[in-house]
């Protein structure tokens, strides 16, 4: 009874933010910010950038009293140890907002802090630190870019050459066939595919089938020309 009155009391403590620590000892999964006087706001929250991209993190820092004037970014990859980075001040620093307590009147100061992270290759958390105030972790998935990792081609020859229809694994390089014939294509993706398209040189388009990371499609050799694959992945992310 006495600890828990003294645990009471403490919550009763407006300088504490004992409520805060109580529900970040007790239900660690919910992710909350660091009990502090320092207040972080991770403007860029949880995102997404395609492999290769990078991306600005953003946070705003208010503090009771005197302006903040450093903020550090860490980052991490899975479980490794945290990377520790000095943020830059943005160039629109924030303006001394006036806030009234029962005590009285005082007043915070905002001040906004970015960091370009990349390129990206692999996800990662981040965190904000300033103060005595550390912000909840965020995370920072990477899209993977759609790239053919298989295909086959099947080429059905016109029925004057007498020839047997032929299927191989087909990579990069010229595609021979005589004119007449039908190709059929064959792609596998490195990841779920929403559209897939053989667009030829003579302004032609073809839409594949698609279905999750394959795609086919069949056309008939006219003429001499060279087409290329364009994808975009379930994600939204397309081929360059």
């Amino acid at each position: 009874g006495i600890m828990i009155g003294v645990m009471l009391g403490l919550c009763l403590a407006p300088n504490l933010n004992m409520p805060l620590a109580y529900m970040r000892a007790c239900l660690p999964w919910l992710n909350l910010a660091r009990p502090s006087n320092t207040v972080i706001e991770a403007l860029t929250g949880a995102t997404r950038v395609v492999d290769g991209e990078s991306i600005n993190i953003q946070a705003r820092v208010t503090n009771k009293g005197a302006p903040i004037d450093e903020a550090y970014l860490e980052t991490r990859i899975e479980n490794m140890a945290w990377q520790h980075l000095r943020m830059d001040t943005c160039p629109t620093e924030g303006v001394a907002q006036s806030t009234v307590e029962r005590t009285g009147e005082s007043s915070s100061v905002s001040k906004d802090f970015v960091f370009k992270l990349g390129p990206l290759h692999m996800k990662l958390e981040y965190r904000v630190q300033a103060g005595d105030g550390q912000s909840a972790i965020y995370e920072i998935n990477v899209l993977p870019r759609p790239e053919v990792i298989g295909a086959k081609v099947s080429v059905r020859y016109p029925a004057y050459t007498g020839l047997q229809d032929q299927t191989f694994d087909y990579s990069h390089g010229d595609l021979s066939a005589l004119k007449g014939s039908r190709v059929k294509l064959f792609v596998t993706a490195n990841t779920p595919l929403a559209v897939a398209m053989l667009e030829f040189a003579d302004d032609r388009c073809l839409s594949l089938a698609v279905e999750k990371n394959t795609a086919e499609g069949e056309f008939e050799v006219i003429a001499d020309t060279s087409y290329r694959i364009r994808l975009r992945s379930q994600d939204g992310v397309s081929t360059p």
